[in-house]
């Protein structure tokens, strides 16, 4: 992993270009070559749906990626227009990145107005109208991983 680092900021300084490397499993015959590139690739694919900073992601330490990158994109497809249908496009971003910023901390409004750098009552008022949109209260565990999971499938 610390070799693709180094790869990857050689790349970066010479092209002014991202790179990002999915790792999967060792193999020793050319038949297991599809499955485990397959592996590569949900890995990648689950690295850019949490938009997070890792330039080098490890299919082996996958948890929900694994689970949800074997779902059928029109399966996915068809779960975020059930739990997004109502939310408009100008306010989309706000409530993804309010349900992400909401999760990395632990559901806690406080830590999330800081990330979002505006006042708590904010941070309530959103919840709360996220609600009232899509019937599904942030603060209920069930409702939270179905907003959850639509926000970050998409």
């Amino acid at each position: 992993k610390k070799k693709l680092e180094k790869i990857r900021n050689q790349i970066h300084d010479a092209i002014d270009s991202r790179v990002y490397f999915g790792i999967s499993g060792s193999f020793k015959m050319i038949s297991q070559f599809k499955k485990n590139y397959d592996n590569c690739m949900v890995a990648l694919d689950w690295l850019d749906n949490l938009q997070r900073k890792d330039c080098v992601v490890d299919y082996s330490t996958l948890d929900l990626g694994i689970l949800l990158g074997s779902i059928k994109k029109d399966r996915i497809k068809k779960f975020k227009e059930v739990v997004l249908k109502d939310i408009s496009d100008e306010d989309y971003n706000i409530y993804k990145d309010l349900i992400k910023i909401y999760a990395t901390n632990n559901q806690s409004i406080t830590k999330c107005a800081e990330d979002l750098f505006v006042h708590k009552n904010t941070v309530q008022y959103r919840l709360n109208k996220l609600r009232d949109i899509t019937g599904l209260d942030p603060r209920n565990v069930e409702d939270f991983i179905r907003l959850y999971l639509a926000f970050i499938l998409n």
